[in-house]
Parts: structure tokens; sequence; C-alpha cells
């Protein structure tokens, strides 16, 4: 298994606007890959950067950014694969 940070695109239908009204949201999140490199869970919640010393922080960011170079994925059209490499 395989992971890194994803730009993640969610869908928020606008409360309060016209009816159908349509808003976007986008945020880092852990993706995890298996040995086929489809996608099999993402972090639900959007991942902060952090860690312990600010060696690992910048680690962190740059992670992330890595993330910025890949296309955005759109929550709404990601199709879990199976975990095929479990040990």
């Amino acid at each position: 298994m395989t992971w890194d940070y994803r730009i993640i695109e969610k869908e928020h239908e606008y409360i309060g606007g016209d009816d159908g009204e349509v808003h976007y949201s986008y945020n880092v999140h852990a993706v995890y890959y298996n040995s086929e490199d489809k996608i099999v869970a993402m972090s639900e919640n959007p991942s902060p950067a952090g860690g312990c010393t600010l060696e690992e922080i910048t680690n962190d960011l740059q992670m992330m950014t890595q993330g910025l170079a890949q296309p955005v994925l759109k929550e709404s059209e990601i199709v879990y694969a199976d975990w095929d490499d479990r040990s």
C-alpha cells in the first residue's frame, strides 16, 4: 500500500441561495492506494500539516505541495478499489 496527499474537490449545495446553486471546496486529504495504484481509502477529514519538529512540518508541507501537481480528485467521482495487499 502507498499513500500521498491529494487535492479533493467537494460539492456543496448552497443553503439559503437559489435552488440548485452549487459551491465547491478544495482540501488536502491523505489518499491510499493498493498495489495496482487504485484508490482504496481517503482520510475522512482534511489533513493538517504537522509534526514534532520544523523539519517534519516542512516535509509534510512539501508532500502536500506535490499533491498540487496531480489532477484534482472530485469526491463524487472517486471509485474505491478493493484492498489487495493486506499483510
